[in-house]
């Protein structure tokens, strides 16, 4: 994929890399010209192939991806772990295959039991 010279310098380096091979993270570390700016509207035109993203990519962001992978049941806020509690992982679950955008998607878990 090619990369506007903004969109480079907005990602940085390393971003900039993965986003030419259509990877991309997301997180609230990143810029807000980063995550709103290049990573999400690439996501939201189906340009990206993997997104690896913090829960706030699935809270805040109203687009669909075709699959998503729970790779763990808890989190860090404020120095403590926190339980992914059912609604968070149905909102997660919940940007695969938004109706209307795309067809059905998929989601998997490492877990076969996510507590709900």
């Amino acid at each position: 994929m090619q990369l506007s010279t903004q969109q480079k310098q907005i990602a940085g380096e390393h971003l900039a890399k993965l986003l030419k091979a259509r990877i991309a993270f997301h997180h609230s570390g990143l810029s807000y010209g980063a995550r709103a700016g290049v990573i999400e509207p690439l996501a939201k035109a189906g340009q990206l192939r993997v997104v690896v993203a913090t829960m706030g990519l699935a809270a805040g962001i109203n687009f669909s991806l075709r699959s998503v992978a729970l790779a763990g049941e808890s989190y860090r806020r404020d120095q403590a772990e926190q339980l992914l509690k059912p609604d968070e992982i149905m909102q997660m679950f919940g940007r695969a295959g938004v109706a209307g955008w795309m067809r059905p998607g998929s989601c998997s878990s490492r877990r076969t039991n996510c507590g709900f």
